[in-house]
Formats: structure tokens, C-alpha cells, sequence
């Protein structure tokens, strides 16, 4: 029957949106990817972007041509929001063998606006939601029964979540956590599994290395990503210091007073244009010493702004929905807390399953390895720009759900109760 839901779920909201954007729904910075997948066509990374999305979203252009394209990418992303439902209900069942939980948590995750939509929202989030799911299933089952297969599946995973955003950097925390917990639970013959989760931990230190060593002689830039560099400048903007008196370049000063009003707008696409307006006049690199310099000189200011700006968010945007233009409808009777909320939930989940691993050490590990990485990603959540916070949260709503669920099953049935399908067995 929870298959059954997840295929009745997709082909409904599969119809819903392919009868509203035939075509797909196009976001404003569609344009960069395709770029930056003509730049990595052409030998060299593109300044804006990771390579994983422009590769498949212009991979699609090219296979299918401009007029089908975008249906391309948007089926795409509806596989793999199936995908992510069928992993996190198998998740579900392993770690609570409760066909009811399974069925229902599942069936509210898939149901919430925002996630029933997935082509109205950006690509890259739906990628990275399905990849986290999939990095989690496969790990609390090689603390179940460890092997070498499903360990490198979890590595793959990570690798491509870093290929797809410099944000999913924090997850090789999670990976050292989970070698720990695989060596604690099980004192025999775990050799090739954990050589294999080494090897994966260095290959993606590695790749992160190189990218970022590429970034700077190609672009002179010392982050993974120019879009770092955008982030902050809308955060800086917001908080009033784009200012001709913070900078010396006479060149920047001349566009901050003929081409930037005085007060920053809460348009997110106004803003784009704004720095749009300043990076093609002085380049990637003097723009991102300007940001970079403005944050250093006003660090308390910053940090101020970006709480403020965080707390005044959370009511106005409901956590399980991405940004109000992609979101035309709701679902009123669903619960919709904040991502403060979440958040607190999430420590609580966390303090829970510590505090059972004497006493129910696998139940427990399992979660840890559920819940770490949703408290790391969640904590890149503020690195966004204006009202972009909530789309940044989507990735860990899966795992966020699986932690609820687990907490639930202890009430339910108790950690101590260990017998529970295994992930073979589903």
C-alpha cells in the first residue's frame, strides 16, 4: 500500500503541474546553468556554478532541444521526487517497523506544498533532497549490516551532493560520525567497509581541493563558487552597507551613486540586477575583495542583520514550502511550525538518541546518522539571500520527518525493541 500511495502521489501532482507548465517552470537564474554547461563543454568551470546540475540540465537541452528541453528536466525531477519518496519509506520501515508510521509520515511529507510541486522550485534543491535521502538510507543500513556496496553507494552520494553544492560541505562530518559509530558497533571484521568510507572521505576532500584550486587560477577566486559571493552581497545590501564610503576603488564608488538607489530593495530579482550591474564592471575578483572587505570591517553589523533578518523571516514563510511566487496553493490543515521550531526539534531528536545509545546502541546510531546531517544543513540555512532561507531547508525535510518518526516509535514501542526488518528484507 505505501508504494501504491507514492505512485498515486506522483502521477497526481505529475498531471497537476505538466497542466499548468507544459514545459516546466523556468527560475531566473536558469540562464547561468546553461552557461556554465557550455563553459564545462568547453574545458573550463564556470565561475557561478557547480558542475553536477548544468550537466544534466543541459544535457536535457541538447538531447531534447530548446522546445522539450524543459519538460526533460522537469520529468527528471519528478523521478526523482518518487525516488526520494520510496527511500524514505523504506528508511522508515528499517528503522521503526511500523507499516502505519511509514504510511503516514510519508504520505504528510509528500502532500506538503512546496514538495508536491517539485519543478516549481529550483532543480537543485529537488537533486539534492533525493541525494540526502538516499546518503541516509544507505548508511543506517551498513551500521545495520555492514558492506562495502551500500557503504560506497553512501559515498557516491556525498561526492555528487558536493558536485552539486558547496553548502554540502558540512556532510563529511557526518561521514567521520558514521565511520565512528560502524567501528563502535561492530568490533569484528569490518575492514573493506571502512576502507571503503575512507577512501570516499578522501576522494571527496579531494575533489573540493582540486575544485577549489581550479576556482582560483581560473577565476582568481578563493571560494567553491562565485554565487558565495552573491549571497553575501545581497546580505550586506540588506543591512545598508553597499556604500560608496566603504570602499576606495573610485570605479566602485562611481557605480554605488549612479546606478544603486539609496535603500536596498526586498525584491529578490532587483537585487540580482543590482549585482549584476556591479560585477560586469569590475569583475568576479574585485568584486568579491569589495564583499569580502565590507563583511570583515562590519562583522557585528552583519551578524546582527542576519539574526534579524533570520527571526523576522521564519513567521512570514511556512517551513515546509519554498518561496511564496513558486507556491500557489496550501494545504491549511497540515502543520506548518517555523524553522526555529524545526530546529529545537531537531536538537531534542538529537539529545534523544545519545542519550539511548548504552541502551539501544544500534536504534540510536541509526539516528544520529539520520539526524546529524539535517542539523548541519540546516545550519547553511542562514548563508542564503532574503527570502531564499526556506528553499534552502528543503534538502533535510525527509530526514527531519525520519527523526520525528523515530521519536514517535520510541514512545510507541521503546528503544529497546530491536526487531525490525532490515533493509534487504523491504
Amino acid at each position: 500500500m505505501g508504494y501504491a500511495l507514492v505512485g498515486l502521489v506522483l502521477a497526481a501532482a505529475m498531471a497537476f503541474s505538466f497542466m499548468k507548465y507544459p514545459y516546466g517552470c523556468a527560475v531566473p537564474d536558469t540562464q547561468s546553468y546553461i552557461d556554465a554547461y557550455h563553459s564545462l563543454l568547453n574545458g573550463r568551470i564556470h565561475s557561478w556554478r557547480m558542475p553536477l546540475y548544468p550537466l544534466l540540465a543541459g544535457g536535457c537541452m541538447d538531447i531534447f532541444g530548446p522546445a522539450y528541453g524543459g519538460s526533460a528536466v522537469a520529468l527528471l525531477q519528478w523521478l526523482m521526487y518518487g525516488v526520494t519518496l520510496c527511500y524514505m519509506r523504506r528508511l522508515l520501515l528499517a528503522v521503526t517497523s511500523s507499516q502505519r508510521i511509514a504510511f503516514w509520515v510519508t504520505a504528510i511529507y509528500a502532500l506538503m506544498p512546496g514538495n508536491f510541486e517539485p519543478n516549481q522550485i529550483l532543480f537543485t534543491e529537488t537533486t539534492a533532497t533525493c541525494l540526502t535521502t538516499m546518503m541516509a538510507c544507505h548508511m543506517a543500513g551498513t551500521l545495520r549490516n555492514p558492506r562495502t556496496g551500500r557503504a560506497a553507494a553512501a559515498m557516491l552520494c556525498l561526492i555528487l551532493l558536493l558536485t552539486l553544492k558547496p553548502a554540502s560541505a558540512p556532510l563529511l562530518a557526518t561521514s567521520v560520525i558514521w565511520l565512528g559509530l560502524l567501528v563502535g558497533l561492530h568490533r569484528g571484521n569490518i575492514r573493506k567497509t571502512a576502507v571503503v568510507i575512507c577512501a570516499g572521505i578522501v576522494l571527496a576532500m579531494s575533489f573540493l581541493t582540486l575544485y577549489l584550486a581550479a576556482m582560483h587560477s581560473m577565476h582568481g577566486l578563493n571560494t567553491l563558487s562565485a554565487t558565495s559571493t552573491a549571497n553575501n552581497f545581497f546580505t550586506i545590501r540588506q543591512a545598508g552597507l553597499i556604500t560608496a564610503a566603504n570602499t576606495s576603488d573610485t570605479t566602485l564608488q562611481r557605480l554605488i551613486a549612479d546606478s544603486l538607489p539609496t535603500e536596498a530593495s526586498a525584491d529578490i530579482y532587483r537585487t540580482w540586477d543590482e549585482y549584476y550591474i556591479i560585477q560586469r564592471n569590475i569583475g568576479d575578483i574585485r568584486m568579491e575583495q569589495f564583499v569580502n572587505s565590507t563583511i570583515a570591517t562590519h562583522k557585528a553589523t552583519v551578524l546582527r542583520h542576519i539574526v534579524n533578518r533570520f527571526n523576522s523571516i521564519c513567521p512570514q514563510y511556512p517551513l515546509f514550502s519554498t518561496r511564496s511566487e513558486f507556491v500557489p496553493w496550501s494545504i491549511p490543515f497540515l502543520p506548518r511550525p517555523n524553522i526555529n521550531v524545526a530546529a529545537w526539534i531537531l536538537a531534542a531528536c538529537l539529545l534523544v538518541f545519545i542519550s539511548r545509545l548504552r541502551r539501544a546502541p544500534l536504534w540510536a546510531s541509526e539516528g544520529l546518522c539520520i539526524s546529524v546531517p539535517a542539523c548541519l544543513m540546516l545550519g547553511t540555512v542562514i548563508a542564503g539571500a532574503m527570502d531564499d532561507y526556506t528553499r534552502l531547508f528543503l534538502p533535510v525535510q525527509p530526514l527531519f520527518w525520519i527523526s520525528v518518526a523515530m521519536v514517535l516509535n520510541v514512545l510507541r514501542i521503546g528503544p529497546e525493541t530491536e526487531h525490525r526488518p532490515t533493509l534487504e528484507k523491504q
